[in-house]
């Protein structure tokens, strides 16, 4: 999911994307869709085009200079599986699985060309994000690469990151990293690494979802599956399940959670602190957990689309907090 103005813009694998107009994130309103030959994995916008991370097709070059006719204007089939992309200038970084990561000049979008590769022989990279000089991969681990010579592009470090990243998200001085940890019950967590000095990244702290059964149920373990970050805050989509050990035909249990997460000081707290919560219900409903108001998603609107509008709204929630 990424927004730009009053658009969101959402990745819907195999229904490929889907523009939405979020003036009023109450009254969300579909635009436009384009579909794309692969799997839509992530997205990213940058001026008047979409860059989608479209699985075993690579590359994708949407342009959304009209949102409700949004279509392809060039690709780049990238050798291993598209899972992410991220622009910095005239540049696209695809976090191309197998085959590590891939710098590709965009700056005509619609003959967009090999710039450079980053390669670690058995890693996969799945998640990419820029800033500055620098892409911040989840590459088995998250790697720091310098990235200032697209063409030949150098790590720089690899931070001791907990088990099992998944995503990467950096803003100001750190770096924010979502994964599972654990043995038989994996964990979801958010974890702070602070990056003023890339070639020195320091752990600064982490919050970790609920994790353990309730009242005679069993954990089937928790998840972070979507986030992001703003001003002092996280706003993370997550997962949690259990089941009730009803032997040989157990019940599974599942539930989605909208959290706000202040990450302002993690060296003062030690950890993250929960802001507020809201439990999400899908597709029918989203149900606060606590009396303040929040948006109403209709039954067809797909739940990346949830996520994103519920993200919007936010800040107005937090004043309820």
């Amino acid at each position: 999911v990424a927004t730009a103005g009053d658009y969101c813009y959402v990745s819907l694998g195999n229904s490929g994307i889907r523009i939405v107009n979020t003036t009023n994130p109450a009254h969300s309103q579909e635009l436009g869709y384009c579909d794309t030959p692969g799997s839509a994995l992530e997205l990213a916008v940058a001026d008047s085009f979409v860059y989608v991370a479209d699985g075993s097709f690579g590359l994708r070059i949407i342009n959304v200079a009209d949102p409700t006719n949004p279509h392809e204007v060039g690709f780049y089939d990238t050798p291993g599986i598209a899972n992410c992309v991220a622009i910095s200038g005239n540049f696209a970084y695809v976090a191309d699985g197998s085959s590590g990561l891939h710098a590709i000049n965009v700056s005509n979008p619609s003959n967009p060309q090999f710039v450079g590769t980053y390669f670690v022989q058995g890693a996969f990279a799945r998640d990419v994000a820029i800033s500055g000089n620098y892409a911040y991969v989840i590459y088995g681990g998250l790697s720091i690469i310098d990235v200032a010579n697209p063409a030949q592009m150098v790590l720089i470090s690899i931070p001791n990151t907990m088990s099992n990243p998944s995503n990467v998200e950096v803003s100001g001085n750190y770096a924010y990293v979502t994964g599972q940890s654990g043995v038989f019950t994996l964990i979801g967590y958010l974890q702070v690494i602070d990056v003023t000095n890339p070639a020195n990244p320091q752990i600064r702290g982490d919050y970790r979802e609920a994790g353990s059964g309730q009242g005679g149920l069993r954990s089937r373990g928790s998840a972070i599956f979507c986030f992001t970050v703003s001003d002092n805050y996280a706003y993370i989509s997550s997962y949690y399940g259990w089941s009730d050990e009803q032997f040989p035909h157990p019940t599974f249990h599942s539930e989605y959670y909208q959290r706000i997460l202040d990450v302002a000081n993690p060296d003062s707290f030690g950890y993250i602190r929960v802001v507020n919560m809201v439990r999400m219900i899908l597709p029918e409903t989203i149900t606060p957990i606590s009396p303040f108001p929040i948006v109403s998603i209709t039954p067809h609107a797909a739940s990346r689309v949830c996520y994103i509008v519920v993200c919007r709204t936010c800040r107005s929630l937090l004043d309820g907090v």
